[in-house]
């Protein structure tokens, strides 16, 4: 999911943050920065562009924020790995790697965090945690997840147009919903 937009944040790409554009997704972890070229994202037959880079928080911070300004500006994949093979002769650890189009989901996921539902959702996979408060307390925990990709896809475009009704729903409600889409969920 996008938590981040050019508006509100074009200088930093803090913990936990994923920039998106039409060429870029970027994430900050904890001790690492991975970027994804999302040019070939979907399409079989073709290969994404991976770079990460990996250090101390302490490290990285200086760094994410020109990074963040080079997502934003569209940079090209061939600027990107340099600069980032740049940076890493000042001791980051450096990864460039090649993903399978297919493999890279062209849109951004949709994440959903409450107290009672947790939910990942792409155009190929789907998983949705459910939790229920007993009586005593006790909170036991119900996953579902979608059968097949094109099950995942379905429940993808109906939390995309209906956006915030996922984090309302409890286990029967969103079996019903996805009952009435066609969308299969198992456990």
């Amino acid at each position: 999911m996008i938590n981040s937009t050019p508006a509100n944040d074009t200088a930093a790409l803090t913990i936990g943050t994923t920039l998106e554009t039409a060429l870029w997704r970027a994430h900050r972890y904890s001790g690492a920065i991975r970027l994804t070229a999302l040019g070939n994202a979907g399409k079989r037959g073709r290969k994404c562009l991976h770079l990460s880079l990996v250090g101390r928080d302490a490290e990285l911070e200086p760094v994410a924020a020109w990074i963040a300004a080079a997502v934003w500006a569209d940079a090209s994949e061939a600027l990107m790995a340099d600069m980032l093979a740049d940076v890493a002769l000042a001791g980051l650890g450096y990864h460039r790697t090649e993903l399978r189009g297919v493999d890279v989901h062209p849109e951004p996921e949709i994440d959903v965090r409450g107290d009672l539902v947790r939910a990942t959702l792409t155009s190929r996979e789907a998983m949705v945690t459910h939790t229920a408060v007993m009586g005593s307390g006790l909170r036991h925990d119900s996953h579902l997840r979608a059968v097949k990709p094109a099950d995942a896809a379905k429940a993808y475009a109906w939390a995309k147009a209906h956006p915030g009704a996922l984090g309302t729903m409890d286990r029967a409600g969103f079996l019903r919903e996805m009952d009435r889409i066609g969308a299969r969920f198992t456990w």
